[in-house]
């Protein structure tokens, strides 16, 4: 029963360690900057002049 529940928490985006969701949105960021500068880092190497 306590499967369930958890995994709910983990959709809401504050589970046990709270920064899962983060991790995830850090990493979905990196992978955008490999195909397409979509971060802030991606965006100054190749800013439009």
């Amino acid at each position: 029963m306590n499967d369930a529940p958890a995994a709910r928490s983990d959709a809401g985006g504050r589970d046990k360690d709270g920064q899962s969701t983060l991790n995830i949105s850090m990493t979905i960021h990196f992978f955008n900057l490999d195909g397409k500068m979509v971060t802030h880092e991606g965006l100054q190497d190749e800013q439009p002049g």
